[in-house]
């Protein structure tokens, strides 16, 4: 059943019982000490938990208000609580104060720890990524090391066969030098010989004055065609110019289409001034807004002051008087 509003009964009588309460009600034995409560049962319960049987609907139980036995039941249960709480702690960590220092009084202990357990992850991911990392990079120093050893066992190799063969050739070359001193005794006959064959040249010098005479015309020739190419070198800047010419109008059209594009942005910069303007238009909107709410505001001080009023002339009806 449900409750609707709470009222009050009282006594003064000593060992005085309600027969009945409404869900609701409660009533107070002054003398005894003793509380009744309405719990909308079929039956009276004492202080000692025995029922008899009761209205329907308007049943009730008894609560002890006596404060030594308040005080008796509260320090058992307090200590019954404190017990299993405790339940066979070691003696440094009994206490709260204890836990808490254990916990370095850190309110957040788990975010803390949790924070703590993340970062230490966050560092060994790292550090396993940096180890991977630099173990790729020493596998490929050691592969490339491998490589140079290779090569340069290939290349001890190749400079042994070199030192045989300079060997073989020093043997050679003293052979040359024995062989070149019998050419020179050969070279100075052959110089002998020579002189009479620069006799024999200056006969020829005459004839080279024939070959002169001929270089002369194709001297005249080179000559006709160099202006040849002068003349198509003058054919190639003529065009040079015209493209010159026909690209300084492609800078006008562009010219022509910037000025467009500027056009169109002053445009653009009227739209914004529009906007502008009516954005000043909603701030007012808005301001009428906050006037039209705090009038609410004001109207709903008014509603909250009855309401009091109303309250106040409720809990005046919730005392029943005396059992």
């Amino acid at each position: 059943m449900a409750v609707n509003s709470i009222q009050f009964l009282r006594t003064t009588v000593a060992g005085r019982v309600p027969t009945q309460l409404e869900p609701g009600q409660i009533a107070f034995n002054i003398t005894d000490k003793v509380m009744f409560v309405g719990d909308g049962s079929n039956v009276i319960t004492d202080l000692s938990g025995n029922t008899t049987a009761g209205t329907t609907g308007k049943g009730l139980f008894a609560s002890d208000m006596d404060s030594a036995t308040a005080v008796a039941a509260s320090n058992a249960y307090t200590d019954t609580a404190i017990a299993n709480l405790i339940d066979s702690a070691p003696g440094a960590l009994d206490t709260l104060n204890e836990l808490a220092a254990a916990l370095a009084d850190d309110p957040n202990f788990a975010t803390t720890v949790t924070t703590s357990v993340s970062t230490v992850q966050t560092n060994l991911t790292a550090e396993i990524s940096r180890a991977q990392a630099a173990e790729g990079v020493n596998a490929s120093g050691i592969a490339a090391n491998v490589a140079d050893i290779a090569t340069n066992a290939a290349a001890i190799a190749t400079n042994a066969t070199g030192i045989a063969t300079n060997v073989t050739n020093i043997a050679t070359n003293a052979t040359n030098i024995a062989t070149n001193t019998g050419d020179i005794a050969t070279n100075a006959t052959n110089i002998a010989t020579n002189a009479t064959d620069i006799a024999s040249l200056q006969t020829s010098a005459t004839n080279a004055s024939a070959d002169i005479v001929s270089l002369q015309t194709d001297l005249s020739n080179e000559i006709t065609r160099a202006t040849a190419a002068e003349t198509a070198n003058a054919n190639a800047i003529t065009n040079e110019v015209a493209r010159a010419t026909a690209a300084e109008g492609t800078n006008a059209t562009n010219i022509s289409t910037n000025a467009a594009a500027i056009a169109t942005n002053a445009a653009g910069i009227a739209t914004n001034v529009s906007d502008i303007s009516t954005n000043a238009a909603a701030i007012a909107t808005n301001a009428s807004s906050i006037s039209t709410n705090a009038t609410a505001i004001a109207s709903n001080a008014s509603d909250i002051t009855g309401l009091d009023t109303r309250l106040t002339a409720i809990e005046a009806g919730i005392d029943l008087g005396t059992f």
